[in-house]
């Protein structure tokens, strides 16, 4: 089969195997099993047993170290990770209890940031307490978005020659962007030569990847993670869930978030400089991991642009880490 049996001809023996390996793992009676997503990075099915609903899900190619992940996380930090009730390593297939519902569907913006506010301290202490993860988290094929990476990544963005092509700038405004690869590298080199400059990023924490029940929050979908700066993990909270509050909360929300983040660190002035400059670089991380992603779609180029414009729009803030954190 090819990496994505879940869409093509092959779909039919797929769910066929996948039916009889879940059966095998599951003690129940198995009355559905339903498509809840299938798309180039993984397919997604609900698993509806006489004894509630359970999760199967496959990996596609780029994200079969999402797998290994959940394993190493698992026996030391399992909030962070779904509870894994069976697992089939050289196919990465996994079985994952059912832990609610998505919180973006049943939470309201402020309740989310409470929610996430609440799991950071756990997910630092994981971060610090994992580099040793991190030489078999790269040999399972998790993306490289360390400091040293980056400047090329941007370049390779900025060129045309990344996987998702040439951008659709005006030629004024690729001059523009073009103007902060020294800036940018001269930021990135800053932050490998500080202390804990590498490590484990979830890099897709929002409404849709934590999962909430009773009083429960558990974060899901390791997918898009990858190694970079750790403290570039606060970013996509920010973008996601910072910013549709009400502009008289989103201060003190970034804040907030900030400070339960770096707690576990041990908060200082150098590591808030070090947080405000790795959030900005975030903006060209998760520009890079679309554009690696990339479907090829306009939504894709659309999303890579606006990450790419607001880190511009950002760079006169560098030595400002309380206001470059903030969502525009």
């Amino acid at each position: 089969m090819n990496g994505q049996p879940w869409s093509g001809e092959e779909r039919g023996a797929w769910l066929a195997e996948v039916e009889s390996w879940v059966r095998a793992q599951v003690p129940g009676t198995i009355v559905e099993l339903q498509s809840v997503k299938e798309r180039v990075w993984g397919a997604v099915l609900r698993v509806v047993t006489d004894d509630g609903a359970l999760y199967f899900k496959a990996s596609g190619p780029l994200c079969r170290h999402e797998l290994p992940i959940i394993e190493s996380i698992a026996p030391r930090w399992p909030g962070l990770v779904p509870d894994l009730l069976a697992a089939d390593d050289e196919r990465a297939w996994m079985l994952l209890a059912d832990h609610g519902q998505p919180m973006g569907e049943v939470l309201s913006p402020a309740e989310q940031v409470e929610v996430v506010t609440g799991l950071l301290p756990t997910y630092a202490e994981m971060q610090a307490g994992s580099t040793h993860l991190v030489s078999s988290w790269m040999a399972s094929g998790i993306p490289n978005r360390r400091m040293d990476q980056l400047p090329r990544l941007l370049g390779e963005l900025l060129d045309g020659t990344s996987p998702i092509g040439a951008l659709h700038l005006p030629d004024a405004e690729r001059a523009q962007l073009d103007a902060g690869l020294d800036p940018f590298a001269e930021t990135c080199a800053e932050l490998a030569a500080g202390p804990s400059a590498v490590g484990l990023d979830h890099a897709d924490i929002h409404g849709t990847n934590v999962f909430v029940r009773d009083g429960d929050a558990r974060l899901a979908d390791w997918g898009d993670a990858c190694i970079t700066h750790p403290f570039s993990s606060v970013f996509v909270p920010y973008a996601f869930l910072v910013a549709p509050l009400p502009e008289r909360e989103r201060r003190p929300a970034t804040l907030r978030l900030r400070d339960a983040y770096l707690e576990p660190w041990g908060d200082s002035a150098t590591h808030r400089r070090g947080f405000g400059l790795a959030t900005w670089v975030a903006h060209v991380t998760r520009a890079v991991n679309v554009a690696h992603e990339s479907a090829g779609t306009a939504a894709d180029q659309g999303e890579v642009i606006d990450l790419l414009r607001a880190w511009h729009a950002k760079r006169p803030l560098l030595e400002r880490p309380d206001e470059i954190i903030q969502p525009l």
